[in-house]
Formats: structure tokens, sequence, C-alpha cells
């Protein structure tokens, strides 16, 4: 009598974490397409309900990519750990580097950016071909040697960021990897080739986009070290861009400010 009770509480546990795992396959389906139902799906599970550990990785990953990209930037690395320490040494290469990718992303969080660095070049290493895995490398890569005033090295990275990305194909990708090179051109002191990428950007999208509006803000700023800058149409790009809720920064409004005094 006991051997069968052992029996039925075995398999009913298989049960329960099969049922777990199906769960994760629908997470899985939806993160890309539709990453708040993803993460919704992953919120209503009991993790210390995966007893094994690929289990508990493939959990812990998919949470920690859920996250990224509903834009919730935890610095919390115990999310990410039992992913980075399984896939460490298991499992698949891709799995292999979106656990170094994401550990790095709690890095750059804490704003930890040369550890965040060392963990991206290593996710790049297990990259191979993925032009999709690499445009979020690469992006990253912009990011925090950009937040370590590493212009060179951000240039760079805006340039493979931009590569990968027209390579993919993924046209829905194209204003922002073209608004971040122009960023980092402008940064550079490269202001026609920040104007001309500023006026890519408008190609693939809306004027009202995040994209859309910093680039034409960054093409007031651009215009300011021209020969004979038109204050006029600095303050109209400006005017426009605040209207319609862009991201202004300090100098941002002193720029306007002092536009508005030559027009």
């Amino acid at each position: 009598m006991k051997k069968l009770y052992l029996i039925l509480v075995t398999l009913l546990a298989l049960a329960a974490c099969n049922g777990h795992i199906d769960v994760l396959d629908r997470a899985e389906a939806c993160i890309e397409d539709n990453p708040e139902l993803a993460l919704q799906i992953l919120d209503s599970l009991d993790s210390d309900a995966f007893h094994l550990p690929h289990q508990k990785a493939r959990y812990s990953l998919l949470k920690s990519m859920a996250l990224s990209k509903n834009y919730i930037d935890t610095t919390d690395f115990s999310i990410i750990k039992p992913a980075f320490d399984y896939y460490r040494f298991f499992g698949r290469r891709k799995d292999k580097c979106l656990a170094y990718f994401y550990y790095s992303e709690i890095f750059s969080n804490n704003e930890r950016y040369t550890d965040a660095l060392l963990y991206l070049y290593k996710a790049l290493k297990y990259a191979g071909r993925d032009l999709k895995t690499k445009i979020l490398i690469y992006s990253s890569m912009e990011y925090v040697y950009s937040n370590s005033h590493l212009t060179d090295e951000a240039l760079k990275s805006a340039e493979l960021l931009y590569d990968a990305v027209m390579n993919s194909g993924d046209t829905s990708k194209f204003a922002l990897a073209a608004y971040t090179l122009a960023l980092e051109y402008h940064n550079k002191e490269m202001f026609d080739k920040s104007d001309s990428l500023c006026n890519m950007v408008f190609k693939y999208t809306d004027s009202l986009s995040y994209s859309g509006l910093s680039s034409l803000m960054l093409q007031a700023d651009n215009m300011f070290y021209g020969q004979d800058p038109d204050y006029s149409e600095i303050v109209s790009k400006y005017n426009f861009a605040l209207s319609y809720g862009g991201e202004f920064a300090e100098e941002n409004y002193y720029d306007l400010a002092y536009a508005l005094v030559r027009n």
C-alpha cells in the first residue's frame, strides 16, 4: 500500500511538472510578439515548482527575457542566476549566448559597465550567425560604451548594429538602428553623416514615433554646427518635437532658448 501511495504521488508530481512545462511552451511562443502576455504567464507560475536544473534554467531565462522585452530594468541577479549557472556548462549555444546576454543586462542596469561588457563579449562569442541575437548584443554594447563615454567604441557598436539590422531585413528595427548611428556620428562631430541618417529614419517610421521625434531634435542639434544656422528652422523642429512629446534633455531647452533669441 505504501509503495502504491509513493507511485501515485510521483505520478501526480510529474503531471504537475509537465503542466508547468506546457505553460513555459506557451510563454516562449508569444514572448516576441506579445511579451506582456508572456510575462503574465510566467508570473502565474511558482518557480519552486520546477525541480530539475534544466527546467529551472529555462524558466529563469524566459523570465529574464520577458522582463527585458517589457522594458522592466531589473537589478536583481537572482532572476537570471539559475539560467546563467546552468547554461554556462550545459544546453545549446543559443541558450548559453542568451544567458550571458541577460546576465550582462543586470550588470548594465546596476551601472557596472565593465562587467556588462565582459559578458556581452562572451554572448557574442556564442551568437554565431544569428543576426537577431547579434542585434540585441550590439545595441547593448552601444548603450554601455556610450554611458561609459567611450565614443569610438560606441560608434563602432552602432555601425555593427546598423549593418546587422540592415542585413536582417527586419524593417521594424531600421529606424531605431539609423537613429542610433546618427546619434553616435553627432557625438563624434560628424554632423553631415548624422543628418543624412536622420533623413533615412523618416523613410522607415512615423514622424511622431520615438525615433522620428528624436531624429528631428538631432537634426536641430546638427544645424547649430553648420555655416549660417537657420535658427527659424531649428526653432520649428524643436517646437514640433516638444508639442508631440519628444524627450527633451536640459541642453535641448538651452539650445531652443538660444535659437529663439537668435531667430
